[in-house]
């Protein structure tokens, strides 16, 4: 949910009982806001249960950008990824910084806006869509979250764990898991799992996926057998900017989908 005021105001949002709630402003003002009696920047991000909600007085022209998760499955993902987070505490203000912190926070801006446009109901209609928005939602809160130190490990235990996430990659032809759904399988964190795949591979898992999903892309329309249409293929697999797609997948196969698929159908 996104949601912007053009005057300052009192305001206390809602949210299911069982919900955690994922909050920070955006936009047009530099300006301080004030909640639970304290000053806070806007470089501020508020995490809070659904039913403990504080009251917040915003400046002029201010934007909220929150999300809502089932606490039982955001427990349940940590756990799996053995993260401790205090945020599922009482309502807790974090600071927005550093270069992890400040991607998340683009991402969550990037699916807000797409899911605001009139394309974005066709989209969802698509599963790889539909499970790619929640597994990213989800996994970039946890990133968020994620306050534990890093950990350095041995080359052949990080190959381990490289090698036991290519092998569940390889075991979904059908679709490929996300990044979320691999650090569950695996039970470990987006960072130790980067870290690891950067070491033993030079390239993130993100990437790695990425490539994975655009050579599936490749191989269907490579495959096809009567009409089909680029969009549908490329959202089947969690393709939800397509002009970005195409300009991967023609820097990875010097051609654009649409002539791969041409090029089968000659």
């Amino acid at each position: 949910m996104k949601e912007v005021y053009n005057q300052s105001l009192i305001k206390r949002g809602t949210a299911w009982p069982d919900a955690m709630t994922f909050s920070f402003p955006f936009g047009f003002s530099n300006q301080d806001y004030y909640s639970e009696g304290q000053r806070l920047t806007p470089n501020m991000m508020l995490f809070a249960p659904g039913d403990a909600l504080p009251e917040v007085r915003t400046t002029a022209e201010f934007g909220v950008q929150c999300i809502s998760i089932n606490k039982r499955d955001l427990t349940s993902y940590l756990s799996n990824q053995d993260i401790y987070a205090t945020f599922l505490e009482p309502p807790r203000f974090y600071p927005l910084v550093g270069t992890a912190l400040e991607e998340g926070k683009s991402t969550l801006n990037l699916i807000s806006n797409v899911l605001q446009k009139d394309s974005s109901l066709a989209l969802l209609e698509y599963e790889g869509i539909r499970n790619s928005i929640h597994d990213t939602i989800i996994q970039t809160v946890i990133d968020l979250s994620d306050t534990t130190e890093d950990v350095v490990l041995m080359p052949i235990a990080r190959k381990k764990i490289v090698d036991k996430a290519r092998e569940y990659i390889v075991s979904r032809t059908n679709v490929a898991p996300t990044i979320l759904e691999l650090c569950d399988v695996l039970g470990t964190s987006r960072r130790k799992l980067q870290y690891c795949f950067q070491e033993t591979l030079g390239i993130n898992p993100t990437s790695y996926l990425r490539t994975v999903r655009l050579n599936a892309v490749h191989r269907e329309l490579s495959d096809a057998t009567e009409e089909v249409a680029v969009q549908d293929i490329a959202s089947d697999w969690g393709f939800m900017h397509l002009s970005r797609f195409a300009n991967d997948y023609k820097t990875l196969f010097s051609e654009l989908p649409s002539e791969t698929l041409r090029c089968k159908q000659m």
